[in-house]
């Protein structure tokens, strides 16, 4: 005899999901499962539609920089050969996820951004790499900065200053905080391109920070194919920045919406997990 379930909380999510469905297309209203609809399901995909059901701007600026973020630590760890081109696609990633880090108007810090921080953080000195704030504590601070500080009530000629001050501190600063302060004048760009106060100089601080972080990949670079690899890299992250507004999109095929959803909501889980994932690789099969 089937198993019978007599709480819907038993069931897992997909089989609620396609109950809801078969229900909803059936015309049979349930009362248990309409009242189940409306509690917090404490799932392992239950954020996917927490913020919205359909896709946003912002999960797809997540979703071009996490599968830039994939193929970036796919040429750092596995690929020997030409591994330049693959870092060279990486070089979206970043600049995207410290963009959207600014453009949104919630600022508060979860407290797994920091544990994944610190721990990867100590795991890289742990396995014999040179110490190196990681990204997501960068990211941490940012949140914090932005809390308290908003850069579009500031005048033109401060925020020039501020600029000019991040890329010369991030010369030095690059060598232990990961992509020094790029992060924070991307995060900066995101805030003003989200308040639309100053879209000019906004414009042109998104240039400026793009040609600094890539300017000695390409005045210094005699490989033509990298160059143009580079090139094409700050020419979209500008059009991306630049030209960034949120929108909602509505998408008919599931599997594209929720992929793109999965990817987006769950981008820290992933960085963290695939990083993981891809050092026990490396150290177990690839180094020698």
């Amino acid at each position: 005899m089937a198993r019978r379930y007599t709480d819907l909380g038993n069931l897992p999510t997909v089989v609620i999901f396609e109950l809801q469905v078969g229900i909803a297309k059936s015309g049979f209203p349930n009362k248990r499962i309409t009242q189940f609809r409306s509690r917090k399901s404490i799932t392992m995909f239950s954020r996917i539609y927490k913020y919205n059901h359909e896709l946003n701007s912002y999960d797809l600026i997540k979703f071009i920089a996490i599968i830039a973020m994939i193929i970036d630590h796919i040429g750092f760890y596995f690929i020997v050969d030409n591994t330049e081109y693959w870092r060279g696609i990486g070089r979206l990633a970043a600049p995207l996820f410290f963009f959207i880090a600014g453009y949104i108007s919630k600022y508060h810090i979860r407290f797994n951004i920091l544990f994944y921080g610190l721990l990867i953080t100590l795991v890289r000195i742990d396995i014999g790499y040179p110490f190196l704030i990681n990204i997501l504590i960068v990211i941490a601070c940012i949140k914090w900065l932005l809390d308290r500080w908003q850069p579009s009530q500031e005048n033109t000629i401060t925020l020039v200053i501020i600029f000019i001050l991040l890329y010369f501190i991030t010369f030095w600063a690059r060598d232990w905080i990961e992509y020094g302060l790029f992060g924070f004048a991307y995060a900066i760009c995101g805030h003003l391109v989200a308040t639309q106060r100053k879209p000019i100089i906004t414009s042109i601080f998104i240039a400026a920070t793009l040609f600094n972080q890539f300017f000695e990949r390409l005045l210094f670079n005699d490989n033509l194919l990298m160059v143009l690899i580079i090139s094409s890299v700050a020419i979209l992250l500008y059009l991306i920045m630049a030209l960034f507004r949120y929108q909602v999109y509505t998408v008919h095929n599931p599997i594209i919406k929720n992929s793109v959803l999965i990817f987006s909501r769950y981008s820290l889980e992933i960085y963290f997990w695939h990083l993981f994932i891809f050092t026990l690789i490396f150290l177990f099969f690839f180094e020698i």
